[in-house]
């Protein structure tokens, strides 16, 4: 009896492990806990305060009342845990390369009001007077004057703000960058990074990868592996004919013409009927999008952080409203699934201003995109 009871619990036991196994084989959605990469900056679902201290030319009064305290406490009680916080050096910094006493100290007031009400705060440099994404020229990669001057920026704002716990504040390197070569970014980086973790040890940055925190640039990607306390940031805008729909400052902005999601973003009929100069201007994204195929660059991405021990990170992604409503809350839906199932945590882009979920006052006016984000 005794060797009986020990066979059968022996062989519900083996049965127990081979159905386990089967299932995480089959399910994406499953992701061991042992490789996650823990740091003490902990987040999961966060939202970018954009076009207030960055991409901004509000000053004086507007600017000050452009983000209240009872906006950072909405923002807790919705579900979210953390806000990027973009900064730019035009306004952190005098023109004589000193930090501006008052935007200063609109930092410090926002990063105090995430810390009474739980939220972590990535304060991301998001563009510099010699490196602006959106510019053609851009002096940080051929002005070696710039480059010292991108670390002495990074030296003064670690020192203003070495005072916040690791757990609170966390760093951004550099938005989108966008170098000649990769090798180049790579250097740059590794130098401000050795200058942080010089009086810095511990704090967590967050680094992307070349031309525009490229998902596939990662691989290129040239930064210490193994320490827990950097994070691999990526962004993502693809099909960007959706994301950006008629947007001004696109080739797509005169195009009227529906794009879906998923499937191939212009019908075949549709496309037929272009302009040969749009035709060439859509053809790089007139090939299938799904949940599947936006899966299998994120998961790659995810196990090369992983092979690294790194952790990673979609900083920002998000859909303008112009575009077909159906097709933008499925994207949205099925790359907050992706990023839940792999554990990444995520960054939307952004809370209140043309791609955001409320308006410029803080009140609600997309209930299911912010659903959505919040996983509701």
């Amino acid at each position: 009896m005794k060797k009986h009871t020990l066979f059968i619990l022996l062989a519900t036991l083996l049965l127990v492990l081979s159905c386990s196994g089967k299932q995480e084989a089959g399910n994406f959605s499953t992701v061991k806990q042992e490789h996650v990469i823990s740091n003490p900056f902990d987040i999961r679902k966060g939202i970018n305060i954009a076009h207030w201290l960055s991409q901004s030319n509000r000053r004086g009064q507007e600017r000050d009342q452009y983000l209240q305290e009872h906006e950072i406490k909405n923002l807790a009680t919705l579900g979210f845990d953390h806000i990027r916080l973009p900064v730019d050096e035009a306004q952190l910094f005098t023109a004589e390369g000193e930090l501006d006493t008052e935007t200063v100290q609109l930092l410090h007031r926002a990063i105090g009001w995430c810390k009474k009400y739980h939220l972590r705060v990535i304060v991301d440099l998001h563009i510099l007077h010699s490196h602006d994404f959106g510019n053609a020229i851009r002096p940080l990669w051929t002005s070696k004057e710039a480059r010292d001057q991108f670390e002495n920026l990074w030296l003064q704002l670690n020192s203003e703000l070495r005072q916040y716990p690791n757990d609170l504040v966390a760093y951004e390197l550099l938005n989108e960058p966008v170098a000649p070569d990769n090798e180049v970014w790579n250097e740059l980086a590794n130098r401000v990074i050795r200058i942080i973790r010089a009086a810095a040890p511990q704090r967590v940055l967050f680094i992307g990868a070349n031309q525009y925190n490229n998902i596939d640039h990662l691989k290129q990607l040239d930064i210490p592996a193994g320490d827990p306390n950097i994070v691999l940031s990526f962004h993502w805008y693809e099909p960007y004919p959706l994301t950006h729909y008629r947007a001004s400052w696109t080739p797509f902005a005169h195009l009227h013409i529906p794009v879906i999601y998923p499937g191939v973003p212009v019908t075949s009929a549709d496309y037929a009927r272009l302009e040969e100069t749009d035709q060439w201007k859509l053809k790089p994204y007139q090939h299938i999008y799904s949940k599947e195929t936006i899966k299998s660059q994120i998961q790659a991405a995810f196990h090369l952080a992983r092979k690294r021990g790194l952790s990673l990170h979609c900083g920002e992604f998000g859909c303008l409203p112009a575009a077909d409503a159906a097709s933008r809350y499925r994207w949205y839906q099925d790359l907050v699934s992706i990023f839940t199932a792999f554990n990444i945590p995520y960054t939307a882009w952004e809370y209140k201003e043309i791609f955001g979920f409320s308006d410029r006052s803080g009140a609600i006016k997309d209930s299911t995109l912010l659903n959505i984000l919040v996983q509701k």
